[in-house]
């Protein structure tokens, strides 16, 4: 497909998929929000947010990613949009001591 990521943060979209590379941290939350409302308002009812290339993934901005798909907050997005996520798993993730608590 020719999408690759080094270990800097890069987010980017290719039609309805959204690519998360190298390291997905809170700094990076903004432009993942961004990415969504650009591949909403391009008009997909359909988004897949990739995280194959996804090197690390701290919890504080899945979370938050995760709330935004599930219960959107403007009439925009509504209903009709499906959300898929691919390759986020517990291995990627950083700082896993929050598992434990």
């Amino acid at each position: 497909m020719g999408v690759s990521f080094s270990e800097t943060s890069v987010i980017q979209r290719e039609g309805n998929r959204i690519f998360f590379g190298g390291r997905f941290i809170i700094d990076e939350l903004l432009a993942s929000l961004a990415a969504l409302h650009q591949t909403v308002t391009a008009g997909f009812d359909t988004i897949v947010l990739d995280f194959n290339p996804c090197q690390l993934a701290t919890a504080p901005p899945v979370l938050a990613l995760c709330a935004k798909v599930s219960k959107p907050c403007n009439s925009e997005v509504g209903s009709t949009v499906q959300w898929t996520l691919l390759s986020l798993n517990t291995n990627k993730m950083g700082d896993r001591s929050w598992f434990s608590k």
